[in-house]
């Protein structure tokens, strides 16, 4: 079995730090709702644990 290599030409992208900004508070929204997610989910089985089920 051969792997096949291929070279990509990537140009270097220069951002402005508006742009910079945006893509962070991005990133942030998402992960503070991933988070978010798992704490509720976190919650709720602490909460089923605490009522004595499983």
């Amino acid at each position: 079995m051969t792997i096949e290599k291929h070279e990509v030409a990537v140009e270097t992208k220069i951002f402005t730090q508006e742009e910079v900004n945006e893509i962070v508070k991005k990133r942030l929204a998402r992960e503070r709702k991933k988070s978010a997610e798992l704490i509720r989910q976190l919650s709720d089985y602490i909460q089923v644990l605490s009522e004595g089920g499983e």
